[in-house]
């Protein structure tokens, strides 16, 4: 029996020095892979093995969310999807359940790799009591932008949820002093023109040329912020080194605005709610309070909604168009969301539509 139990002894040290040196190698190749302009493959090192919990690795997790969210590249879904999974599973680890009910509940979510898994439970019990709040924050932050960019992608290729997909490129300006901000405005612009949003395609579109001219002049000094007063999207923002696109896609979109300023139907204004609030601002400008986020559309839940676990809710209207492209495509990119939604807040896995 002694030697039974020196030898299970063993095998446990043994396993555990093994465990530590492979989650050092990887963070090793994560750095490696990162610094060499590589975020993606990055993160397919931390979807395939998991992402410890550990303070000093939260340079790397932060460093390859950012090169994702700053990069001029289209990302595809499963990159979204496979940020989402690895910010929810570091802030679910990490943090207390009373710093997550703090932050909106968007971080229940636990997708680590069963090979990293007993390491990672060892650790977190020691990173909770030293965890900073403002971290855990910033990484549900990051989820949820992953999220509604992974939707984004889920729905680019549905034409019945073409006016919710423009409805997430919008929200995304909220993001913006994380995500890339003149790649955010175009693809707000370009997605509300093919809904005949003109109104709107107009302003985001110009903020884009305007935002082209401040990366040039390397400053935003000269940037009016006059359409944007009272609402939740930054004035400042981070300035790439260089513009998302090519002079001759950059001359299409000032002819483009040039001929809708002169049209006498549309207007150079945001739209607004039954609040007189820009449609999609979560900010209530009178009282400074945030109105709920519809966890379909990014928009603001106005009225009754679908409420799930948590205080997560979604408009109506949304969460029905949702639900009827699910049921009649049988998307798996929609069915992935669906799952996560689940997960996140309860979200019934054969949904129904919401009537009342």
């Amino acid at each position: 029996v002694r030697c039974l139990l020196t030898t299970a002894a063993f095998t446990c040290l043994l396993l555990t020095l093994l465990g530590s040196c492979l989650v050092g190698w990887l963070l090793w190749l994560c750095v490696c892979l990162s610094g060499t302009g590589q975020p993606i493959e990055a993160l397919g090192v931390f979807t395939k093995f998991g992402a410890p919990p550990s303070p000093q690795n939260f340079n790397i997790y932060r460093r390859v969310a950012r090169d994702l969210m700053s990069s001029d590249r289209n990302q595809e879904y499963s990159t979204w999807a496979d940020l989402r999974e690895m910010m929810h599973t570091v802030v679910s680890l990490t943090f207390t359940q009373t710093q997550r009910r703090r932050i909106g509940h968007w971080e229940r979510m636990f997708c680590l790799s069963s090979s990293l898994i007993s390491i990672a439970l060892q650790s977190s019990a020691m990173t909770r009591s030293r965890a900073d709040p403002t971290i855990a924050e910033e990484f549900a932050r990051f989820s949820r932008i992953a999220h509604f960019c992974a939707l984004r992608e889920a729905t680019k290729s549905q034409p019945s949820l073409n006016e919710v997909h423009a409805k997430l490129c919008v929200s995304l300006l909220r993001y913006t002093e994380d995500l890339r901000a003149d790649k955010a405005f175009h693809d707000a612009g370009v997605a509300c023109k093919d809904v005949g949003w003109d109104n709107m395609a107009f302003v985001f579109l110009n903020r884009y040329l305007d935002l082209c001219e401040a990366i040039e002049d390397g400053t935003l000094s000269a940037l009016d912020n006059t359409e944007f007063v009272g609402t939740d999207v930054p004035f400042e923002v981070p300035l790439p080194q260089s513009v998302c696109l090519t002079e001759e896609q950059r001359e299409e979109i000032k002819e483009w605005v040039l001929a809708v300023s002169m049209d006498d139907k549309v207007e150079p204004v945001l739209d607004k709610d039954d609040r007189g609030v820009y449609v999609a601002s979560l900010l209530e400008p009178r009282s400074q309070r945030l109105l709920p986020e519809c966890v379909v559309s990014g928009y603001p839940v106005l009225r009754s909604g679908v409420n799930f676990d948590d205080g997560f809710c979604a408009c109506k209207e949304e969460w029905n168009k949702f639900v009827m492209a699910l049921k009649q495509s049988h998307d798996d990119q929609l069915k992935d969301v669906l799952r996560f939604l689940g997960q996140l807040c309860a979200a019934p896995q054969n949904p129904s539509y919401a009537f009342n």
